[in-house]
C-alpha cells in the first residue's frame, strides 16, 4: 500500500513518484492526498491497473474517472472532497462523474464505497456498481432543499448537480432498501432515514453516527436498532452534535453491555450528568464509563468524545461551544490518565479522546509497579 500526501512535495515530485508507482506490478492500494492537477502526474497514474483500493482527496474528476475505470479489481473506493476547495465546482462533484469512465457491461464489483463532501444519487448508472456493496460511509452530502426560498442560498452550479445526480437521505437509504444491497457496515448523519434503514436491516455489524441529534430519535435508537443488531455489532460510534440521550449515560448502560461482540465503542460524554458527583468533576462519568467497559470481554477500543453543552445551543457564535468541547477534552484526558489501578484482563488496551490532538492511551506499568494509562500519542 503506498499512501502520498501530494500537497507538502515539491514541484518535480509529481511526475517522478508517479513515474515509479507505475513501475510497482504489484500495488494493490494507493492513497493519494490532496492530489494535483500535475499533468504529468495522471499520464503514469492512469497506466496503472492492479488497485484493489483507491482513496483520492481532491484532483481532476476526469483523471481520477479514468484510474478508476483502468482498475477493473477496485472493491474499496474513497471519494474524498478536498479540505480546501477551491470553488463550487470542488462541492459540485458528484458519483456519477467518478464512475463515467467504467465501461457499462463491466460494472465495479465495490466493497466498501465511502464519499465526503461531493454529491451522491443511487439509479441504473451507479446502481450496477454497488451490487456488492457491504460498506457504505456517506459524510457532508450536499442536500440542495426543495424549497424554492432556501434553494436561492445555493450557487446554480451546486443545484443544478445537486438535482441531477444527489439525493435526499430518504432516497439514498430507500433504494438501498429496495435493491437489497447487502450491506453490513454503516456511516452517516443521524436522521431519520439512515435509522429507520438500521430498525429494518437484518444483518449489521458496524454503525456510525455522526451529528447525531434529536432526542426521539436517540429513543428509536437505542430501543429499536441497538436490540436488533446487539449480537452481530463489532463496532459502534455515535458522535452526538448537544449532551443529552444519545450520549453515554445510566439510560444507554444496558444497551451496550447486550452488544456482546463489540470490540471497538465510541460515545460522546454528557457532562451534566456529573453535576450531582460530589468531587464535582468528570472523574464520576469516567468511572462509571469504566466499569461498564471492564464487563465487555470483547472491548478492546474505546472512544471518547465531548458534546456541545445543551445551554449553548443557540449560542451567537461557535467560540464558547468550541471552548466548552476542548475543555471537557481536557478534563477527559486528565480523568483517563488518573484513572486506576488498569487491570488490562478487563480494562480497553486503547483509550482515545477526540482532542485536537487525538490522544491515546493504553496501559503501563510505572516504576512502583501500577498500571495506569499513559497518553502514548505524546511520547
Amino acid at each position: 500500500m503506498v499512501v502520498w500526501l501530494m500537497h507538502t512535495d515539491p514541484d518535480w515530485a509529481p511526475a517522478l513518484v508517479s513515474k515509479f508507482l507505475e513501475m510497482l506490478p504489484a500495488l494493490g492500494a494507493l492513497d493519494l492526498i490532496e492530489a494535483s492537477g500535475h499533468p504529468e502526474l495522471w499520464v503514469h497514474l492512469n497506466r496503472i491497473s492492479n488497485l484493489t483500493k483507491l482513496t483520492v482527496k481532491g484532483g481532476p474528476d476526469a483523471a481520477i474517472a479514468e484510474i478508476i475505470a483502468n482498475n477493473p479489481h477496485l472493491t474499496h473506493l474513497e471519494l474524498l472532497a478536498p479540505s480546501y476547495p477551491y470553488g463550487i465546482g470542488d462541492y459540485a462533484r458528484t458519483l456519477h462523474s467518478f464512475l463515467a469512465k467504467v465501461p457499462q457491461g463491466r460494472p465495479l464489483r465495490l466493497e466498501h464505497l465511502g464519499v465526503t463532501g461531493y454529491c451522491v444519487h443511487l439509479d441504473d448508472e451507479t446502481l450496477p456498481h454497488l451490487r456488492h456493496l457491504r460498506s457504505l460511509e456517506l459524510k457532508s452530502i450536499p442536500y440542495i432543499p426543495d424549497d424554492e426560498d432556501k434553494r436561492q442560498y445555493y450557487a446554480e452550479d451546486l443545484v443544478s448537480k445537486s438535482d441531477r445526480f444527489g439525493s435526499s437521505s430518504e432516497h439514498l437509504w430507500g433504494a438501498v432498501r429496495r435493491e437489497g444491497i447487502p450491506i453490513e457496515m454503516v456511516v452517516a448523519a443521524a436522521d431519520d432515514a439512515v435509522i429507520d434503514y438500521l430498525a429494518s436491516a437484518t444483518y449489521i455489524k458496524k454503525i456510525g453516527l455522526l451529528w447525531a441529534d434529536t432526542d426521539a430519535l436517540a429513543k428509536k435508537f437505542f430501543t429499536q436498532v441497538i436490540p436488533r443488531h446487539s449480537k452481530n455489532l463489532v463496532s459502534l460510534s455515535i458522535e452526538a452534535e448537544f449532551e443529552g440521550p444519545w450520549c453515554f449515560g445510566k439510560h444507554n448502560i444496558d444497551i451496550f453491555l447486550g452488544c456482546t461482540q463489540l470490540s471497538e465503542l465510541s460515545i460522546s460524554v454528557n457532562t451534566s450528568s456529573t453535576d450531582e458527583e460530589e468531587d464535582g468533576s468528570i472523574d464520576g462519568l469516567m468511572n462509571q464509563i469504566m466499569a461498564m467497559a471492564a464487563r465487555m470481554p470483547n472491548l478492546c477500543r474505546l472512544e471518547l468524545f465531548s458534546a456541545v453543552r445543551e445551554t449553548l445551543r443557540d449560542a451567537r457564535s461557535e467560540t464558547p461551544m468550541n471552548e466548552y468541547v476542548w475543555n471537557v477534552c481536557f478534563e477527559l484526558c486528565r480523568s483517563v490518565a488518573s484513572f486506576g489501578p488498569v487491570d488490562p484482563a478487563v480494562h480497553p488496551n486503547i483509550i482515545a479522546v477526540d482532542d485536537a490532538d487525538q490522544s491515546k492511551f493504553q496501559p503501563q506499568r510505572r516504576a512502583d509497579g501500577v498500571i495506569k494509562y499513559v497518553n502514548v500519542h505524546a511520547q
